[in-house]
């Protein structure tokens, strides 16, 4: 099964609101936000690769 580039940008754009919302978070979640952020960001980084392999 293939993944569109159109399905991984909206992947991209949902890990990117993600990491926002992940910093909202009240300050007694800060470690849980850090971490949110730090796995979005990996898959991030893992789904821009795939794009430009699928380019």
């Amino acid at each position: 099964m293939s993944i569109t580039a159109d399905k991984l940008n909206r992947a991209l754009a949902a890990l990117r609101e993600i990491q926002v919302k992940a910093g909202e978070l009240p300050e007694i979640c800060e470690h849980d936000a850090h971490v949110i952020a730090a796995l979005a960001g990996t898959v991030e980084i893992i789904l821009g690769e795939e794009i430009k392999n699928a380019a």
